[in-house]
């Protein structure tokens, strides 16, 4: 059973009903993961009804100890509770925190953003295993790989970025998958077949995503790509992912 090492901040404000009319129904689903993931910590935890605000009433460390409620206990205060690092914002999410997410991916998720990649890794395994055609599937796919490319594995990660671009071809994570495999045929020695596979890609986003074409071009500059006329660009992918496959057996 893999084990949950979170570190969460938690907030104990008192703030009118209102906040409830007011707070988006994603910041509602995180504070109810979030509650769900804290109560790990503890033998028994009972929270405040707001569903906007996480806010402790009592707890209980282990089985034999007595209950504690929060209001009538300073040092257990100073101790977990933590005012959140900005202004009082009932609809604040962490960047991670994705709407009508499945648990895996959001540990998996929250762990890659804590830069945590081996427990990112199992996590992400779990959800695309489980469930491969999720919305937010490939955009796990995505951080799945990138786990191994942050933790040095390229061939790993070069078949997870094509794993990606096979199972997702029309996401909008494909030209990512594309121009990450790039580096990793170039990191794993193979840079004409990697300047090959970011020069046609490339090609393609011409007229349709800018920042992406930039992208491109930084990384060929970078690994110091010469570029040359390339007809039938749509053949010549398919040729270079088909090599692809056969260079990271």
């Amino acid at each position: 059973m893999k084990k949950i090492f979170l570190t969460f901040f938690l907030i104990l404000y008192s703030l009118p009903s209102f906040t409830d009319e007011k707070c988006t129904k994603e910041r509602k689903q995180w504070v109810e993961f979030y509650k769900k993931d804290f109560a790990q910590n503890f033998y028994e935890i009972n929270y405040g009804d707001d569903p906007c605000l996480i806010s402790v009433v009592s707890l209980k460390f282990s089985k034999n100890d007595e209950k504690v409620f929060i209001s009538e206990s300073r040092d257990v205060n100073q101790e977990i509770i933590q005012k959140l690092p900005n202004d009082l914002d009932v609809n604040w999410v962490p960047e991670y925190f994705e709407l009508d997410a499945k648990d895996d991916y959001l540990y998996g998720a929250q762990y890659f953003a804590s830069k945590k990649y081996d427990e990112a890794a199992l996590f992400l395994s779990d959800y695309l295993e489980k469930n491969p055609k999720d919305k937010l599937a490939a955009k796990g796919q995505y951080l799945y790989a990138e786990t191994f490319k942050l933790r040095e594995d390229y061939i790993e990660a070069a078949d997870q970025y094509l794993k990606g671009y096979e199972k997702y071809p029309l996401s909008d994570y494909r030209f990512l998958y594309l121009l990450n495999l790039s580096e990793m045929l170039i990191k794993i020695n193979y840079p004409k077949e990697g300047c090959e596979m970011m020069e046609i890609t490339q090609n393609e986003l011409k007229f349709s995503d800018a920042e992406l074409f930039n992208s491109f071009e930084e990384q060929m500059l970078k690994y110091q790509c010469q570029k040359v006329i390339m007809p039938d660009s749509d053949i010549l992918l398919v040729d270079l992912i088909n090599n692809s496959k056969k260079l990271i057996q």
